[in-house]
């Protein structure tokens, strides 16, 4: 068998109705292939992503929720064996791969084994019928489709009692149409995508949220200024002092008040973390994806910075942490920053994508979903241990989140 290759590794969010996180797909590529986004599943590369998940580990990578992983033929028609972790992994079998004999009888024996089994890219034709028989579900691409085709297709999966999975979902008009559909799981770029109206007022508690936020912004805030912002907002100075006192920090004493968090942890640590619990605020009403993309772009973005001395570490996480602002509050970000006092270079960032800040945000973004074709090679093996710290980072600040901010919990 070849040596394994270096991978990238991103995983793509899988919501219910509600918005909520019931699953990730693993997506992946090697860096010594070209450009184009992996077509011939390298069996080694393949082995890795099943057994090891890189050095993540699967804990990390999706939490407590199942592993989507796409199948390849060697693993389908027995060729290699899967680790015996049927609780943890969900298995895509390919749907541009033939319905041959030997697929059939591979596909049968990992449902025997306990494996749950999704027919990705489904389009129905009689020899699908034996894999419809043992399959949990089905994946229907709401871009690759018809309209005709998706009622068809779908309304088939409900009468063989199989829920369907909606790919695919860009936009909220695709959104409403899986719904239409009755699919019980979406997944797709609709998640962390702005529905926008320019002009939109805020609610008003939206607003005094937002002016919090630019004043958070104030390098030179004074201690006396910080604390009286925070504590105008019992709820948000409850949760800061949570935060304060939860075992993550275990300060070697009770902090009993905001002056007292910010002396004993300062005040940079207090204005971000003030402004992480104001954008979960934000995020109590919209799919939990939004939130993981704000952190996970911070933390990378603030990561590469620093690695690459292009701008301060603030403004790196600052630039990634707003990148989805305007999907929090369905306002256009360029209408936004006008209303937060922000460094030139991450108002540009944020606005137009232009500058080293707004190139390196753009590349940061572009890693996260998983677009990699976009990407010369040389970047992805920068841009890679700086995901990979900053899934870790975002997971454990999610977990600090959930035990202060409870809305924000998975």
């Amino acid at each position: 068998m070849d040596e394994p290759q270096d991978l990238c590794i991103a995983r793509q969010p899988i919501c219910d109705a509600d918005g909520r996180i019931v699953g990730y797909e693993l997506l992946y590529r090697a860096y010594s292939q070209a450009v184009a986004a992996v077509q011939d599943r390298d069996l080694a590369t393949t082995e890795v992503v099943v057994t090891g998940f890189l050095d993540l580990g699967l804990d990390t990578l999706v939490r407590a929720h199942p592993a989507h992983i796409n199948l390849s033929p060697a693993f389908l028609e027995g060729q290699l064996e899967l680790p015996a972790i049927t609780d943890r992994i969900v298995l895509e079998l390919p749907g541009d791969a033939a319905a041959t004999e030997a697929r059939i009888e591979g596909a049968t024996r990992l449902a025997e084994q306990g494996f749950r089994l999704v027919l990705d890219d489904f389009e129905y034709g009689l020899e699908l019928e034996p894999l419809l028989e043992i399959a949990s579900g089905v994946k229907l691409d709401m871009t690759a489709l018809e309209p005709a085709r998706l009622q068809e297709y779908a309304a088939l999966a409900h009468a063989s009692g199989l829920p369907v999975i909606a790919k695919g979902v860009e936009d909220h008009g695709l959104l409403r149409e899986a719904r239409a559909l009755r699919c019980s799981a979406f997944q797709g770029y609709y998640f962390t995508a702005p529905e926008l109206i320019r002009g939109r007022s805020l609610p008003g508690n939206h607003a005094v949220l937002l002016n919090l936020l630019n004043r958070l912004q104030d390098p030179d805030l004074e201690v006396d200024e910080l604390d009286r912002l925070v504590v105008q907002d019992a709820t948000l100075a409850y949760r800061l002092l949570r935060y304060a006192n939860s075992a993550a920090l275990s300060l070697s004493r009770r902090v009993e008040t905001v002056r007292d968090a910010v002396l004993l942890l300062g005040a940079r640590l207090v204005r971000q973390w003030t402004t992480l619990l104001v954008l979960a605020r934000f995020g109590d009403a919209h799919p939990e994806p939004l939130l993981d993309s704000a952190l996970l772009r911070a933390r990378m973005c603030q990561i590469l910075t620093t690695e690459q001395h292009i701008a301060s570490a603030d403004a790196g996480f600052t630039a990634g942490l707003f990148s989805t602002l305007d999907a929090l509050l369905g306002v256009p970000i360029d209408e936004l920053v006008d209303q937060i006092s922000l460094e030139r270079s991450v108002r540009e960032a944020l606005v137009s994508g232009n500058g080293e800040l707004g190139r390196l945000l753009r590349r940061t973004v572009a890693y996260e979903a998983g677009r990699w074709a976009s990407l010369p090679v040389e970047d992805l093996t920068g841009l890679k241990p700086a995901y990979d710290a900053a899934v870790r980072w975002c997971d454990e600040t999610r977990a600090l989140l959930a035990d202060v901010h409870p809305g924000s919990a998975d």
